[in-house]
C-alpha cells in the first residue's frame, strides 16, 4: 500500500502503484482505481456480472439485464440457462443420471431422461416398476387405450359371471328322471315298472 513504508520488506517503498496493470493507480496511492487487484475494475469500466464494482461508482453489477448475466460462467446467460447457479446445467449439457438436476434443461431429471436409459444407475427390475406409483401412472398414461380395453374386459367378465351365478341360484332343482326299467341285480332279468306307463297314460288324458 502507498503509505511510504516498505510493507513487504523487499527494500522498495510503495512500489507498483498499479498492481493490476489496468492503467489506473490505486486509490491508496492517490489514484482512482477502486480495486487494484482486478484489471476489470477501474473508473469507466464496463459493468459485468462478477459481484464487483467494475466501474468504481460504488454500485455492484448495476444496470445488467438477464441476457447479460451468466452467474455460473457456463457460457449461457440467465435468460437461456434453466439453472444459472450450476455450471453443469445448461441447454444441451450431458445428462448426469444421479445428481438430481435437469442438466440439459429438457424438463426431465436423471432417470426420467432417455439419455439415462442404459445407465447402470437407472436399471430397474419389473418389481421396482410395479411398486413405483409414479412409474405405474406413467405407464397408464402411455398405454391408456390399451389399459382402458383391459379394464372394460374385466368389468364385462365380472358382470357376466355375476349374472350366471344369480340365475343358477334361482333355477328350480331338476326332477329325478323316471325310468320304466329297473336296473336288475347281477343274474336277474330286467323288470318293467308298470306304474310308469299308468302314470304316463293319466298325464296324457
Amino acid at each position: 500500500m502507498c503509505d511510504r513504508i516498505d510493507n513487504d520488506c523487499d527494500g522498495l517503498v510503495d512500489e507498483e502503484p498499479d498492481k493490476d496493470g489496468d492503467g489506473f493507480v490505486s486509490v491508496g496511492c492517490g489514484g482512482t482505481d477502486c480495486d487494484d487487484y482486478s484489471a476489470h475494475s477501474y473508473p469507466g469500466a464496463e459493468e459485468i456480472y462478477d459481484k464487483k464494482d467494475n466501474d468504481c461508482d460504488g454500485e455492484i453489477d448495476e444496470g445488467l439485464t438477464m441476457d447479460q448475466i451468466d452467474g455460473d460462467q457456463d457460457g449461457y446467460t440467465m435468460d437461456r440457462d434453466c439453472n444459472d447457479k450450476n455450471a453443469t446445467v445448461y441447454p444441451g449439457a450431458p445428462e448426469l443420471c444421479d445428481d438430481g438436476q435437469d442438466n440439459d434443461c429438457n424438463g426431465l431429471i436423471d432417470c426420467e431422461d432417455e439419455a439415462c436409459e442404459l445407465d447402470s444407475v437407472c436399471e430397474r427390475s419389473i418389481f421396482d416398476v410395479l411398486f413405483d406409483l409414479s412409474s405405474m401412472i406413467a405407464l397408464l398414461k402411455e398405454y391408456k387405450f390399451f389399459a382402458a380395453g383391459i379394464g372394460a374386459g374385466l368389468v364385462a367378465v365380472i358382470l357376466v359371471t355375476y349374472v350366471l351365478v344369480r340365475r343358477r341360484k334361482k333355477a328350480p332343482p331338476l326332477e329325478e328322471e323316471i325310468s320304466p326299467l329297473e336296473i336288475p341285480e347281477e343274474g336277474e332279468e330286467p323288470k318293467v315298472d308298470e306304474t310308469f306307463f299308468e302314470d304316463l297314460e293319466k298325464s296324457e288324458l
